[in-house]
């Protein structure tokens, strides 16, 4: 199935399945990250919950845009405040939708070096064409960047509910 990349930029021949160990480290640690964040979500929807041992296994089971969005509908923010608190949630949201690439596509290296990702989910045309994206650092510094804020504000928000 050939694979053609968006902006109407084919994929550079040959390819490499062989990741270099950079890009190897670069995607484990996004993993990783959101895998905190996840984790800060699910023990804030526990306190908020006030959960016992059934509702915590419910709660662990939820993905991270159910659980967001569970979190979301638990605060109102300040008057005045709605942008900014629309802006933290969409963030969290576009977070969520990237870590779902990384987690879940297939990685190659084009004929250049690229890193590029296929998730067939995503990225399937038609029959027999699937579109593919490249990943360049600048992108796994972006996301690195947001998912440490997001971490940051789900860390201090656990901080206020962990008296309750």
């Amino acid at each position: 199935m050939p694979i053609e990349f968006t902006e109407n930029e084919m994929v550079r021949l040959p390819v490499s399945f062989d990741l270099p160990d950079g890009l190897k480290i670069k995607i484990a640690e996004a993993i990783t990250i959101f895998s905190r964040i996840e984790n800060m979500l699910i023990e804030i929807l526990w306190s908020i919950n006030n959960a016992d041992l059934k509702a915590k296994k419910k709660i662990a089971r939820i993905n991270a845009k159910d659980g967001l969005m569970a979190l979301r509908k638990f605060f109102k923010p300040p008057q005045n405040s709605e942008i900014v608190e629309a802006k933290i949630w969409d963030l969290a949201n576009e977070l969520a939708d990237e870590r779902n690439l990384i987690g879940h596509g297939t990685w190659f290296v084009d004929a250049n070096g690229a890193a590029t990702v296929v998730w067939h989910s995503k990225f399937l045309e038609s029959d027999d064409f699937v579109g593919a994206e490249y990943f360049p650092n600048w992108r796994f510094e972006r996301y690195m960047k947001r998912a440490n804020f997001i971490l940051e504000q789900l860390s201090y928000t656990r901080g206020i509910l962990d008296p309750i």
